[in-house]
């Protein structure tokens, strides 16, 4: 059902004028969790980091993405981020691999996804995280209100 409502909100956004405007995604303590795991993560990461450095960890989590691992997906999409990457395509595999672990940890694919909208800089990349979120919220906490409220902000 709620796939069916996101369908529906999604068409209704591109048909209607002006229907990119939005206030920012919130749920009660999901910024400062969010903001946790990232400080857990940077906290062990050397000094600074160029940027030719951070290109190839990217580099090195898509190719790990691409095995269909998701321990060292996760591994790698987390020493990325650790070492300076910020970027709604790292925090998306972050939060599929964690989602795809044997271990599910749903609590990391959610804060994931949310790093990934709060790091995104056009509307198509806050379209793909409020997606993810709505679906993560749905069907890993069975929460539809929830997820409801991430499909109104696309």
């Amino acid at each position: 059902m709620l796939h069916v409502l996101m369908l529906l909100w999604l068409c209704l956004m591109l048909v209607l004028p002006g229907g990119t405007a939005h206030a920012a995604f919130e749920l009660e303590g999901l910024a400062s969790d969010s903001t946790a795991y990232v400080k857990l993560l940077r906290a062990k990461a050397p000094p600074q980091s160029t940027p030719a450095q951070r290109e190839a960890a990217v580099k090195q989590a898509r190719a790990v993405l691409a095995q269909k691992d998701s321990a060292k997906t996760i591994s790698a999409c987390e020493s990325a981020v650790a070492i300076g990457v910020n970027t709604p395509t790292v925090w998306m595999m972050l939060s599929e691999a964690w989602t795809a672990a044997p271990k599910l940890n749903r609590e990391r694919a959610l804060q994931s996804a949310y790093l990934a909208y709060d790091a995104a800089t056009n509307p198509e990349d806050k379209v793909v995280a409020l997606s993810r979120l709505a679906t993560v919220l749905d069907e890993l906490f069975d929460r539809p209100d929830q997820a409801l409220k991430a499909v109104t902000e696309i």
